[in-house]
Order: structure tokens, then C-alpha cells, then sequence
């Protein structure tokens, strides 16, 4: 592996830049990122994490966080974009086969491929009750709080 941590903060930091241009603005309209996922894309930010030996920038996850904080500094939004990416995308190594690894980390790094995802970390046993008022903290029970 490659340590070219500072070459890859410093591309964040160019990424950074430009969006901090009109990220308020940005914000403000909630449009998709199309322009900015763009921008990761050219930057190459998004075949971080992918071994080199599947043409990937092979770093760690010391760079990836580094990346995000970086990021962040101009758009809490899009930081959270692109570390949702890292760790999606690191579940190939989690979870995935060896064919599977290779053939889509080799497609990640070559295509610049943005996983996304969404995560709802509701508890599936969580239970309201209602109150008179309403839905009061104290009328909120889990039932795996009580296991």
C-alpha cells in the first residue's frame, strides 16, 4: 500500500474549495448533488479505500476520515455523502466473495462508483404510547430496554 495521505487530504482540500463557493445556497434548494458527485468523481476520492491491486488509491481509513473531515469543512452535506460511500462500499470486504471484491471494487475505482444508502437505525421493537397530550418522553417505552 501506498501512503499518499497528504496528496489525498490536499485533493479534498481542492474538492473543499469549490464547494464551499455555494454550499449555504446548496443547501437552502436541496437538490440532488449531481455537480458535486461530479466533482468527488474527478477528484477520484471515491476508489480511496479500494486496494491498489484492483486499480483502486489503495489507502486507509486514516485518509477516508481525514477526507470527510476535510470535506465537511464546507459541506456537512456532502462529507456525509462520501463517508456513507466509504463505508458502503467497504462492505465488500465484509461481506462479499472474492469474485465479488474484485469485480466491483475493480468497477468502484474504474467508474468512480458512489455507493449510497440511507440507514434508519429505529429499533423495530421500539413502542408508543400515547399520553393525552401526545406522545410525552415518558410514555416511550423499548421493549428491548426491558430484556
Amino acid at each position: 500500500m501506498s501512503d499518499k495521505h497528504d496528496e489525498w487530504v490536499a485533493k479534498a482540500r481542492e474538492v473543499t474549495a469549490t464547494l464551499a463557493v455555494d454550499a449555504a445556497a446548496r443547501d437552502r434548494t436541496g437538490a440532488e448533488p449531481i455537480a458535486e458527485v461530479k466533482l468527488l468523481k474527478g477528484a477520484e476520492l471515491l476508489g480511496l479505500l479500494i486496494p491498489q491491486a484492483l486499480d483502486g488509491a489503495g489507502q486507509t481509513w486514516r485518509t477516508a476520515l481525514a477526507v470527510v473531515r476535510e470535506i465537511a469543512r464546507a459541506d456537512g452535506s456532502i462529507a456525509q455523502l462520501i463517508g456513507y460511500h466509504y463505508v458502503n462500499s467497504s462492505n465488500l470486504w465484509l461481506a462479499g466473495d472474492r469474485p465479488i471484491q474484485e469485480r466491483l471494487g475493480r468497477l468502484t475505482a474504474a467508474r468512480q462508483w458512489l455507493w449510497g444508502d440511507a440507514v434508519n437505525p429505529v429499533e423495530p421493537d421500539l413502542t408508543l404510547t400515547p399520553a393525552e397530550t401526545g406522545y410525552p418522553g415518558s410514555a416511550v417505552s423499548s421493549q428491548s430496554s426491558r430484556r
